[in-house]
């Protein structure tokens, strides 16, 4: 089996133990809170480092350091 079929093999099994609807949005509220309080945390920290930090927000340089697709601070 090639890792594209253990993947799909995985996910299909994933979602019949927890159901379509275990990472949405609109239908699971436990998913909005997650969400929610993620971004609560990256606001915090950057206010934070804000108030400790004497160099300008504008010229700071953030690492995505996993994915690399930086859709966390894409709110920044």
């Amino acid at each position: 089996m090639d890792n594209l079929s253990k993947t799909e093999q995985w996910y299909k099994e994933y979602y019949q133990k927890k159901g379509k609807f275990r990472n949405s949005l609109l239908y699971n509220p436990e998913v909005v809170f997650q969400t929610l309080a993620h971004d609560l945390c990256i606001i915090n920290a950057v206010n934070y480092l804000t108030k400790i930090s004497k160099v300008d927000l504008a010229s700071w340089k953030i690492l995505d350091v996993g994915c690399g697709g930086g859709v966390v601070y894409l709110t920044l």
